[in-house]
């Protein structure tokens, strides 16, 4: 996450997609989940689809897979204990 903190990953985004023509937007996301119980940063979600097709169904399911991917990542790092740590 950028040392700015999460409002700047939001700015950064809109300039993205400023960037690129109107016609060829097919969808953004960018998901910023508070910081993990350790206070780091949690790893931000940040998709920007360029698309003339604006395929409305690749969208969903790429946000779908993207937010099972997320969440896989945040389930490995709470079910792994620390180092120094013992269950």
């Amino acid at each position: 996450m950028s040392d700015e903190g999460p409002a700047q990953l939001f700015r950064d985004m809109a300039a993205r997609i400023e960037r690129n023509e109107p016609e060829e937007f097919a969808g953004a996301i960018l998901i910023v989940p508070p910081p993990g119980e350790d206070d780091q940063p949690a790893e931000a979600i940040e998709i920007l689809v360029i698309d003339p097709a604006r395929g409305e169904a690749h969208f969903w399911h790429l946000a779908q897979k993207m937010i099972e991917i997320g969440v896989g990542k945040w389930q490995a790092a709470v079910s792994t204990p620390s180092p120094g740590h013992y269950r």
